[in-house]
């Protein structure tokens, strides 16, 4: 019998958790340029980007959810959770992006100034202000991203709750 080395489910598993995380970092850049484009009151700039964090977050808060609807509705509790989950997720995005191509997204005008380099973004770093500013994003990232990991662990460890009831500490913390 020949045992194979990689456990495909294990890798079909870890390419869509690595799919998830960059199209949620492609997300997060897009958002600014994207509103950028589309609105025309300067004044109302942050208060968009400050909705489209909004929008984030509630659906943070809402995929578990999507996901547990389509586990109850769909599974009988012996396959995959994801295989109920990914094709209404897919669909949503889907539906998303056709939302998005039908929107009317004025293009940046072309400037003919030159790029920074990679170096000359670094050199950035030399202010002080702007390098703790840089550190401050940076932590609060890590300790979000650690707390939306590590909350239903924790909730396990220390309260001795069942995994389906610590498994909301992730939602409580986007709410």
């Amino acid at each position: 019998m020949i045992v194979p080395l990689v456990n495909y489910n294990s890798v079909t598993t870890m390419v869509a958790y690595a799919l998830l995380g960059i199209g949620n970092a492609i997300l997060q850049v897009s958002l600014n340029p994207l509103l950028n484009n589309v609105v025309t009151d300067r004044k109302l700039l942050t208060s968009s980007l400050t909705g489209g964090q909004v929008v984030k977050a509630v659906s943070s808060l809402v995929g578990p959810q999507i996901v547990l609807l389509a586990v109850s509705y769909f599974g009988n509790g012996d396959t995959g959770l994801w295989y109920y989950s990914f094709p209404i997720l897919g669909a949503i995005t889907l539906l998303s992006g056709l939302w998005l191509l039908a929107t009317p997204i004025p293009h940046e005008k072309k400037e003919t100034t030159t790029g920074s380099s990679f170096t000359d973004t670094l050199s950035l770093l030399k202010d002080k202000k702007i390098l703790f500013l840089f550190l401050g994003i940076f932590f609060v990232v890590g300790v979000d991203v650690a707390t939306n990991f590590i909350s239903s662990k924790i909730l396990i460890a220390r309260f001795g709750l069942d995994k389906p009831d610590a498994g909301i500490a992730p939602q409580l913390h986007f709410f």
